[in-house]
């Protein structure tokens, strides 16, 4: 229902991962760069879905919203990727959004997010 984004991020993430191991081998150098909260109108749009999750939905696009502080323009993403392919050694992983509640909530848990998600949609 609210994950086949965030699923793709963790996933090129993963690929991104393996795939800078392997291509070290022949001396390929390959970076990350996390864009964070951008802006964009993601947060605006949703696909209509049965009652029974529009009301999680509405709740879940309503938290993520007030959640998202200090969401950034596309051109502060457009000049760390610039950055990041002049410099001689650039950096494996960048973050372009530093968003202070999904740094802490990041580090919980488990179990702990998975109640604190469910709070937030109920």
């Amino acid at each position: 229902l609210f994950q086949p984004y965030p699923s793709t991020k963790i996933a090129l993430e993963s690929l991104s991962i393996a795939a800078r191991q392997e291509l070290g081998l022949v001396g390929v150098r390959l970076i990350l760069i996390q864009p964070g909260a951008i802006e964009t109108d993601l947060l605006n749009w949703h696909e209509p879905v049965s009652e029974i999750y529009s009301t999680y939905l509405d709740r879940f696009f309503s938290q993520a919203k007030q959640k998202m502080s200090g969401i950034v323009p596309p051109s502060k993403v457009a000049s760390l990727v610039y950055k990041a392919a002049t410099v001689s050694k650039p950096k494996i992983l960048y973050r372009v959004n530093h968003n202070k509640w999904l740094s802490v909530f990041s580090k919980l848990p488990e179990s702990i997010k998975d109640r604190i998600i469910t709070r937030m949609l109920k």
